[in-house]
């Protein structure tokens, strides 16, 4: 019964309501910006770019949530990928705060409403799966978040958006600009790292991502999380060593018994 409040209140507080209205929010702010269509836009006149009362807010909510992630990180449950979290969340808020400072804001909203999409669908997913009622919805809402998240982990992300940071902002911006160098300014340079930084974390998820896939391919059940944690379910090498030892026990009962 402990185990399952536990859960419960996880689940609660992982919510996908605010992740849901901070995507739609973005998606009104951004529906009439050039830049949501054309990422060209994002460098072209910089830096003279103006921020609306829209996109300062969007931005600001942004910032706001991935600090509360960070907070929240400290008191939730630790599973194995914990420290990734953690930095993904540091990350997060280094590109929100560097691209601020320079206005690099344009490219800062497509970044965030593209990660959006695929938590929203996790999120929901969790929340299904908690409720243990809706076995194939979970499935169903699963594959939902893997489109998602390769189309915009690692597809627009990479091949997009760090694409045109690499050739189309210096092109736009200031064509002797050598990324790789010592040359000012440096806040580009770091925000370029930063950003790889973070498609290297969506790479490693993608694996874990993967690993769940084949786990549910191959035993034709429910998808569930293959990271352990300290007080839910056991990780699969504990559940393998555990039934390992009941199967030894059982056969030395069977001999004394004999």
């Amino acid at each position: 019964m402990v185990r399952h409040v536990r859960r419960t209140s996880k689940a609660t507080n992982q919510t996908p309501f605010v992740g849901s209205f901070l995507f739609a929010y973005g998606c009104w702010v951004l529906h009439d910006k050039p830049w949501l269509y054309d990422v060209k836009q994002c460098w072209i006149s910089y830096p003279t770019h103006t921020v609306d009362n829209s996109i300062w807010w969007y931005y600001m909510s942004e910032t706001g949530f991935y600090y509360a992630l960070l907070f929240a990180s400290v008191f939730d449950v630790r599973r194995s990928d914990f420290w990734e979290l953690v930095l993904h969340h540091i990350i997060t808020i280094g590109l929100l705060s560097a691209s601020w400072t320079i206005n690099f804001v344009r490219v800062g909203t497509l970044i965030l409403l593209s990660h959006d999409v695929a938590d929203i669908a996790l999120e929901f997913g969790k929340l299904v799966k908690y409720t243990k009622r809706y076995h194939g919805l979970t499935n169903i809402i699963f594959v939902l978040f893997l489109l998602s998240w390769f189309v915009t982990r690692l597809g627009y992300f990479p091949f997009v958006l760090l694409w045109s940071a690499f050739t189309d902002a210096p092109r736009l911006i200031q064509p002797d600009y050598k990324i790789w160098s010592f040359q000012i300014p440096h806040v580009p340079r770091i925000i370029i790292i930063l950003l790889l930084l973070l498609l290297f974390l969506h790479i490693f998820w993608t694996v874990l991502i993967l690993r769940i896939v084949v786990r549910t391919v191959q035993s034709g059940e429910e998808c569930s999380d293959v990271r352990s944690d300290s007080e839910e379910e056991p990780s699969e090498e504990v559940k393998s060593k555990a039934k390992l030892l009941t199967k030894r026990k059982n056969m030395e009962n069977g001999k004394k018994h004999s």
